[in-house]
């Protein structure tokens, strides 16, 4: 589930977002799909007056600069507003249709991907990967790390690595400068392995066999390392469709689905829409200059299709693919994910649950009962309809979609190092909720 500050950050995000319970509302609409030249126009709810003061507390207290938050019931957009400030700066404000980096949210979207071709038997959930990339065979375990030299050693692997396994990120492929692992910062940036966001020509299936000649962080099955593994999902994907993943997902989602301004990497004529990433340095919102990822990502680049963190999107794009999700399937009447796809995301092992959270097959999940719900037109169904998909990116862009209510909530920010926004999804989704 989530995704969205340094990854380090995002762990502890984790044990936060314990806490998501669906509800039951009564009224059930077919779809109302926001149409017309005005799609990005603001729409408030008197409903949820009480969001507008929640957003506006947060940005008089400078924990964040701004947002634009989308809301969804019953496939209705009822809430779609953008408040603070892009570029503090500049003066620049939030609009309805700017375009964010939603890195780790792209994990979704891979890995619904993935699934389609599960259930149109092209690849089994519990088939060796090696089976379709031969390097697979000889993957080694980390055993020793040297930091004064920066050498290791290794064990074999015992166990084959599934794609159930990359789903659920119990393969052993973590990240390493991205999440703050020494170690495996230390053996990646070595090896020149990319971990996330590129502006260069590379590919993907070059990179990962960069990936694919170091160690494991453990034995495949046998623990949840957040990671590289949508990357090689990703890759899956080109080798069982002949095509690159920008290809397939244009012709398999974005462009069925209408979703124009959702990109790996931006054209000329949308790059002014792309909100840039701020950081608070000593109480003052700045624009944030990183040595870690390229500052020209997605502007410039045209090849590395990262699956597990490239795309970048408007709230209303990802809103829509979210209708979708929650509708199994279905978009405007037509079939774009097949319905047996919604068999098995809804599922999580046992395993993925040590830390304090769930981790399904494409996002994060939760059943717990961890919400203070005060509204006489909700009810809680412990035993029917309780659970919540949510997950977060790197640049602290959120979403929460409840597939029994019909009710998704988009949140677009781009702030790194915000260590005041840990409670923020949870906040506002409790307010959303409260005032349905």
């Amino acid at each position: 589930m989530v995704y969205i500050l340094k990854l380090n950050k995002l762990i502890s995000i984790y044990y936060i977002l314990n806490l998501f319970l669906p509800i039951i509302f009564t009224n059930c609409n077919k779809p109302d799909f926001d149409k017309g030249k005005d799609k990005f126009k603001e729409v408030h709810s008197n409903k949820l007056l009480e969001l507008d003061e929640f957003i506006n507390h947060k940005i008089s207290e400078n924990l964040i600069p701004g947002a634009v938050i989308l809301v969804s019931s019953n496939n209705k957009i009822i809430h779609h507003k953008s408040y603070g400030y892009q570029n503090l700066n500049k003066k620049i404000k939030f609009k309805n249709d700017d375009i964010f980096r939603i890195a780790s949210m792209t994990k979704i979207i891979t890995s619904i991907a993935i699934l389609e071709m599960v259930v149109k038997e092209k690849i089994n959930l519990n088939e060796p990967i090696q089976n379709f990339i031969p390097e697979f065979k000889n993957l080694d375990v980390l055993d020793t790390f040297n930091p004064k030299d920066t050498t290791f050693t290794t064990i074999p692997a015992q166990k084959k690595v599934t794609l159930k396994h990359l789903l659920n990120h119990t393969a052993g492929f973590g990240y390493g400068k991205a999440d703050n692992h020494s170690i495996f910062s230390n053996i990646y940036q070595k090896n020149k392995v990319v971990e996330l966001f590129s502006s260069n020509d590379i590919l993907l299936g070059d990179n990962l066999k960069k990936l694919l000649s170091l160690p494991l962080h453990h034995e495949p099955g046998d623990g949840f390392s957040y990671g590289m593994s949508t990357e090689i999902i990703a890759y899956l994907i080109e080798i069982l469709s002949g095509k690159d993943l920008n290809d397939y997902l244009n012709e398999k989602i974005f462009t069925p689905m209408g979703m124009n301004d959702t990109y790996f990497y931006l054209p000329e004529s949308k790059s002014e829409r792309l909100v840039p990433v701020q950081t608070n340095l000593d109480g003052f919102w700045k624009i944030y200059e990183s040595d870690f990822y390229d500052i020209d990502y997605p502007i410039n680049g045209s090849t590395f299709f990262s699956g597990g963190a490239g795309l970048s999107t408007t709230a209303l794009d990802f809103s829509e693919f979210l209708k979708m999700l929650i509708n199994n399937g279905i978009y405007k009447g037509e079939r774009i994910v097949d319905e047996k796809v919604f068999d098995l995301i809804y599922n999580y092992d046992e395993l993925n649950s040590k830390e304090g959270f769930k981790y399904g097959l494409v996002s994060g999940i939760e059943q717990l009962n961890f919400f203070k719900i005060d509204n006489p037109n909700v009810t809680i169904d412990e035993n029917n309809c309780n659970l919540l998909m949510y997950w977060t990116g790197y640049f602290d862009t959120q979403f929460v979609f409840d597939p029994c209510n019909k009710i998704s909530i988009v949140v677009m920010k781009q702030l790194q190092d915000n260590e005041h926004d840990e409670l923020f999804l949870k906040e506002l989704t409790e307010v959303v909720y409260n005032n349905l």
